[in-house]
């Protein structure tokens, strides 16, 4: 049937009626000019009275559903609705059928109800004529006929998104060589219906920028650049489009964006926040969907159903995935009631459809759980009937082998070799009949109401889609599913594609509200040039996005500057009409993603494991982070696409947080984008900006040369694909020799002061306390007893205390006339927290070694965990010194480091600073910072969870240190070696130790301007230029 639109000034459609209904407008206007009405409102001759369709909702819909319809239940009663119609509301019945005086509603039309109230009330719009009372009386004494279907058929009429897809004539311009394909032409008619003028055609070096950023979220190289810039071709874009979508970072990129709609994420989330084993091969299907440009229509059908198609692979089966990377509540323990597992379950499926319902259908069918849609056409009942789909779905807890059989189609299974599949945890239909699927009052799932079928929502068909007979493996249901979101007969899932696929290209969608194609959603700004794209999607494309991508990449309207026209603006201030390109920040990947390429760091490994970016180590304390699930941070490896990031719900990586990643527990079809102090900090002096400045300086010293000048132009071009201009380029080389001058002269007095022994020369090396757990100074925190012996000694950093056993006593003029605590042998103290839960670690101790002092044994310790009662001897972590072979001291950093003649200790009786570190490849001790041996792999795990002892071995009354100890330090990672130089300065100018290490040599001009060069690439990081598109 066709379809008469009436728009408004914007293009928007307001009202749509069918054809029937333009023809009795038509009859009856000219019944007016011939001087004759229709009587009542209805043809007299009609046998039938009054039509429900064609003359009684009309009236309903014009006076009653602004208060009593699907967005607004005063009194409790609907008319939108049959069943809720005839139930009456608070007052009563109000239709009875056959009775129209018994009716409350005809009561209260003629202003008759209780109290001589009437409907509409006063103030909210004019009664009813007489001629409309009329209708109503006669229909309901006719017997109130209301046709099953009739509301979702009428829904169908007023909700413009349900519509079929037409295909729009392309509208002819004025201007025709501005409109280079239909997608301008119909853009430019809006702009020519507001008489505003698109803007220029943007500079190559932006529009090459622009796609580059779109398709693989990382900047072009200034070869590509030059090479675009140089080429004046009229395809000269289109084949850098070409050139893009066949890099296989364009499935990265745009594998990010998918991920975002389906809530992806390699936990459960909750208070457990299990990982969910193999989820990432999900991530790499998506990607690798869209590096091969997989159909859509096939795309849609196996990520819900690749189980049940026709020669179903190890791959389809992979992309049901999606339906198993939401949150989910994992805790199954004993104390768990049936009741909560029931309602877990309704929770899963809940997930799963509201999921399905957004990401596909562009609808809100979540909002349907517990009763029928407060503003778009969908009841409860349809809610359940869509969970029915997936009501046959389980997820089992099992072992690798298990899941793959799980995994893989029954029928599949003979003759494989298990070990050569992907593995994944899916999942799966045990059996094909699927359990009965109820109805639950207001979403309770210990309240079942009527039995439902698994069926499409009726208001979105005019009949509804035959569903599969079950096979002997499955119920078929999700297939069925599949097949009808992708038919012609529905019109939303091309609308909802497009307009994503539109709305990541420029910012916002044709339709803002991505994931709300109803009531409550935006009108679309460009009707017309929508449904064409969904019908050319379709059809001409063959459900190709990559054709898609091209076809709005070769548009003028895509091509155009980014400079607005004043005038236009004054017009359209949100540049809805799209008159010239809209300016947006990149999202976190891509500015991560662009830093490590400009950096020349970026890992471009594609696919596999999750990598682990740096979390500091307070962040990973205050986030869930059991049993050590992140990783120890490896720089090749994360320095990979942040696509790749282990994903953890409950612990969200910093960096991408404050730059306004996406929330993992839902659908997400757009990223917010704040402006917030937080961000400022993290991109000007955040660790991993940080490093990459560094990195990126580096490369531009080994690329550009000695010359400031050339560094400066290579560092622009390779961050910004241009030189920088005549102002840039004079104010940066004036701070580079500012700058290289300053840090030459403040590392000269530095330098000075080391040498001289100075005493102000403390002031040249620092503690740093970032990772520091455990910091015990004799001169603080010390609490004594009435007998003037330790009792507590307290952590400078953090909460820790250490409580003394035996009778410690303080000297106050011990080491460097400074005070320590003197063990004698038997002394020692318990903490009462872990210092330690990394396997990296560094601990550093000012003390003298008297030797064994006639105890038992000859070894002496620090600090240490080891608990052989527990089971935590070979495996502990402890640093001391024993007798050597020779009869002097070696150093013993746990078992696995110990006994080793090159660790002997010089003067042990002599104050010394004692340094053990375990770093992610290698283990080191020191004394006074001169290197005493290396093992050059790393240490054996260790385990970390028995106490902790300082001044004995652990649990054993024994191997007891027997001297002085001034300070100790304990850091829960390995420091680095500008850090360990700089405390064994400050610790060795304070107790008057001699610093063996050898002397630094003093800040070249070289290294100066490197420095300097350092601070020049993180403005340039930093630059809207790079963090915006052009």
């Amino acid at each position: 049937m066709p379809w008469y639109h009436r728009r408004t000034g914007t293009g928007h459609i307001v009202e749509v009626v069918p054809e029937m209904t333009v023809r009795k407008l038509v009859v009856c206007g000219l019944l007016v000019l011939l001087g004759m009405t229709p009587s009542g409102g209805v043809d007299a001759a009609d046998p039938d009275g009054p039509a429900f369709l064609r003359d009684v909702r009309p009236i309903f819909k014009a006076h009653c559903f602004r208060c009593h319809g699907a967005g607004n239940t005063e009194g409790e009663f609907r008319l939108d609705r049959k069943p809720l119609a005839f139930k009456g509301g608070e007052t009563g019945k109000a239709i009875v059928a056959g009775q129209a005086a018994d009716s409350l509603l005809v009561q209260m039309i003629r202003g008759r109800g209780p109290g001589d109230s009437r409907m509409p009330p006063e103030g909210e719009g004019r009664g009813l004529r007489p001629d409309e009372i009329r209708v109503i009386t006669e229909w309901i004494n006719r017997g109130a006929a209301w046709p099953d279907g009739i509301d979702d058929q009428a829904d169908r009429l007023s909700l413009w998104s349900l519509r079929p897809i037409r295909r729009p004539k392309i509208p002819t311009v004025q201007d025709r060589a501005w409109a280079e394909n239909p997608i301008d032409s119909f853009v430019l008619a809006q702009l020519d219906a507001r008489e505003m003028t698109p803007s220029p055609r943007a500079q190559p070096r932006h529009l090459v920028r622009r796609a580059s950023l779109d398709l693989l979220g990382l900047p072009p190289t200034p070869e590509m650049v030059d090479g675009f810039v140089a080429d004046g071709a009229p395809d000269a874009f289109a084949r850098v489009i070409d050139r893009l979508l066949a890099n296989p970072h364009y499935g990265e990129r745009w594998g990010r964006h998918w991920l975002d709609l389906v809530r992806y994420a390699d936990t459960n989330g909750y208070e457990v926040d299990g990982v969910k084993p193999l989820a990432w091969k999900y991530r790499d299907w998506v990607i690798g969907a869209l590096n091969s440009d997989r159909p859509y229509d096939r795309f849609v059908t196996e990520q819900l159903a690749g189980d049940e198609i026709a020669g179903a692979t190890t791959e389809s089966i992979l992309a049901t995935g999606f339906h198993r990377v939401g949150p989910w509540d994992a805790e199954r323990g004993a104390s768990v009631q049936k009741s909560e597992v029931i309602a877990e379950l309704f929770n899963e499926l809940d997930d799963m459809v509201s999921t399905t319902s957004q990401v596909f259908l562009g609808l809100t069918m979540g909002c349907a759980r517990c009763h029928d849609h407060k503003f778009d056409p969908l009841t409860a009942r349809d809610y359940y009937s869509m969970v029915a789909v997936f009501r046959g779905l389980k997820r089992e807890h099992k072992g690798r082998a298990e899941l793959a059989r799980a995994a893989l189609p029954p029928v599949q299974l003979a003759g494989k070799d298990l070990k050569s599949q992907p593995q994944g945890y899916f999942f799966f239909e045990p059996s094909p009949t699927p359990p009965v699927t109820h109805l639950l009052k207001r979403g309770n799932p210990n309240q079942p109401g009527v039995e439902v079928s698994a069926a499409v929502p009726a208001a979105l068909v005019e009949k509804q889609p035959a569903f599969e007979a079950a096979d002997k493996f499955t119920s078929r249901r999700r297939i069925s599913l599949a097949r009808w979101i992708m038919s012609e007969d529905n019109p939303l899932t091309r609308r909802v594609i497009v307009n994503r696929v539109w709305q990541y290209h420029f910012g916002t969608g044709l339709v803002r509200t991505a994931n709300d194609f109803g009531v409550r959603g935006s009108l679309p700004t460009h009707p017309e040039l929508l449904d064409w794209l969904a019908g050319w999607f379709g059809n001409e494309a063959g459900y190709s996005l990559k054709k898609l991508h091209r076809l709005i990449m070769t548009s003028r309207t895509y091509a155009t500057s980014k400079r607005a026209i004043p005038a236009n603006v004054e017009k359209d201030v949100d540049n809805l009409m799209l008159s010239h390109f809209p300016v947006r920040r990149l999202e976190v990947e891509a500015i991560r993603d662009s830093m490590l390429a400009v950096s020349g760091r970026l890992n471009d490994r594609l696919y596999g494991a999750p990598m682990y970016p740096f979390i500091p180590k307070d962040a990973l304390r205050s986030g869930y982070n059991p049993a050590g699930v992140w990783k120890p941070f490896n720089e090749t490896e994360a320095s990979r696409r942040t696509v790749y990031s282990f994903l953890k719900r409950t612990l969200v990586i910093p960096f991408l947080e404050t730059l306004d990643f996406c929330d993992t527990a839902r659908s997400a079809d757009r990223r917010e984008v704040t402006t917030v102090a937080p961000q400022a900090l993290e991109l000007f002096n955040g660790e991993f900006v940080n490093r990459q400045s560094r990195h990126f300086a580096d490369r531009i010293i080994a690329e550009a040369g000695p010359v400031l000048g050339d560094q400066l132009d290579h560092g622009f071009r390779l961050a910004l694909g241009r030189k920088p201009t005549r102002g840039e380029r004079a104010s940066l080389l004036g701070f580079l020799s500012n700058e290289s001058l300053l840090l030459l002269g403040e590392d000269h007095r530095r330098f000075e002061r080391e040498t001289n022994g100075d005493p102000a020369a403390e002031l040249a090396g620092e503690i740093t306390e970032t990772g520091l757990t455990l910091w015990l100074d004799a001169a603080n925190g010390v609490a004594l007893n009435n007998q003037r012996q330790v009792s507590r000694w307290t952590s400078r950093v953090g909460s820790l205390v250490a409580t003394a056993h035996g009778d410690p006593l303080v000297t106050a003029r011990a080491i460097g006339n400074r005070p320590a605590i003197n063990f004698e042998g038997k002394d020692w103290f318990s903490l009462d927290k872990s210092p330690v839960t990394s396997q990296q670690f560094t601990i550093i101790a000012v003390v003298t070694d008297r030797g064994a002092g006639g105890q038992r044994g000859s070894h002496r310790n620090v600090i240490g965990n080891w608990d052989g009662g527990r089971g935590n001897s070979t495996t502990s972590i402890f640093l001391g010194t024993t007798a050597g072979s020779k009869g002097g001291r070696a150093i013993r950093l746990t078992d696995a480091f110990s006994h080793r003649e090159k660790l002997a200790v010089t003067k042990p009786v002599s104050p010394f600073v004692l340094t053990g570190i375990a770093e992610a490849a290698n283990v080191r001790v020191f004394q006074n910072g001169q290197l005493l041996d290396e093992l050059k792999s790393p240490l054996p795990a260790r385990k970390l969870d028995t106490n902790w002892t300082i001044g004995r071995q652990g649990t054993l009354d024994s191997e007891y240190w027997n001297g002085l100890m001034a300070e100790l330090l304990v850091w829960n990672r390995a420091l680095t070696e500008a850090e360990l130089a700089s405390a064994w300065r400050h610790l060795g100018s304070k107790y008057k130790v001699v610093n063996h290490r050898k002397p630094r040599e003093p800040l070249t001009v070289a290294a100066a301007r490197r420095q300097a060069l350092i601070q020049v690439c993180r403005v340039i990081l930093n630059l809207n230029e790079f963090v915006y598109t052009d």
